[in-house]
């Protein structure tokens, strides 16, 4: 199934915008401060939850968290876990639907809304490869 995208920014190291990603398979996005082998090799999060999150002042997480991909036009929960999804020469598996939230968050402890919790996705790389602003997404179903 493809689907419509629009990419908003992919990013690497320190919150930086880039044009490529280069995904491996032996160490995760190419050049990112958090590259590292496992189950959450790459971060998804869509628009809508990116603008609320950069209006939050508190949490724990809210100013350390950066995703690798923003998206727009895909609806975050169909992207569930053990999903395959071809974006341009790459194959990676979501892995995580959630992120977890930390018990000395701020935000738990007054019982705010984070979008973090329920719209960021995880994924690892199967398959190696470049990401670009310009690639469509493909769920394998």
């Amino acid at each position: 199934m493809k689907l419509n995208k629009f990419y908003l920014s992919l990013s690497v190291k320190n919150k930086k915008s880039v044009n490529i990603l280069e995904l491996t398979t032996t160490c995760g996005i190419k050049n990112d401060i958090k590259s590292k082998k496992g189950s959450r090799e790459i971060a998804i999060l869509d628009k809508k939850s990116r603008l609320i999150v950069d209006n939050i002042k508190d949490g724990l997480c809210i100013n350390r968290f950066r995703e690798n991909i923003t998206i727009e036009e895909i609806e975050m929960d169909k992207l569930r876990d053990g999903q395959n999804i071809a974006i341009g020469s790459s194959l990676i598996e979501i892995t995580n639907v959630r992120k977890k939230c930390f018990d000395n968050c701020i935000l738990l402890e007054q019982g705010k809304y984070c979008p973090l919790i329920k719209n960021v996705r995880y994924a690892k790389i199967i398959n190696g490869g470049k990401i670009t602003l310009s690639d469509d997404i493909k769920i394998i179903v």
